[in-house]
């Protein structure tokens, strides 16, 4: 654990202050594929809102938290052209800034570092639901996410 949290403080610690302008939101937070309800192909419904923060964030960082947990699998290889897709359907609804676009790569990082710590957490203090794997699948993911942010932001906008 050690060892992957020292890695992951030096990819955090890279991050600026991007964002920080835009208009912050109560955020779910939880956004898996578990909590959204679907009929006749099409979304109907989020539910699962006892998560929702007390502090606000930024809107994009749910659309990045339901990438990262819908359409990513467990090392961060993201099927980005089912992203692509996802994004074009959000912004029929919202618009999406190219700022916002290019803030989703970071935000899944940090989705994947608040997951490991999380991991760390359960399998200390849950044994019997923690398990040591996640806490080396969400520090992988993360750092994998990172490598290719550059890439993934090219393929979002």
């Amino acid at each position: 654990y050690l060892k992957e949290a020292k890695e992951l403080t030096l990819i955090i610690k890279k991050f600026n202050d991007e964002g920080g302008e835009l208009r912050q939101y109560p955020m779910h937070r939880d956004n898996g594929a578990e909590n959204v309800l679907w009929k006749n192909g099409e979304i109907s419904g989020i539910i699962d809102f006892d998560n929702v923060s007390l502090s606000n964030d930024i809107l994009v960082k749910d659309l990045a938290i339901a990438i990262q947990r819908i359409l990513a699998s467990d090392a961060g290889v993201i099927d980005l052209k089912k992203a692509k897709y996802f994004i074009e359907e959000y912004r029929k609804i919202r618009k999406l800034s190219i700022e916002e676009v290019e803030l989703i790569p970071k935000l899944i990082v940090a989705s994947y570092v608040d997951d490991f710590n999380y991991s760390y957490w359960l399998f200390i203090n849950d044994p019997n639901r923690g398990r040591v794997k996640w806490i080396k699948e969400n520090a992988e993911a993360a750092k994998r996410v990172w490598k290719d942010r550059e890439m993934i932001k090219k393929k979002l906008i």
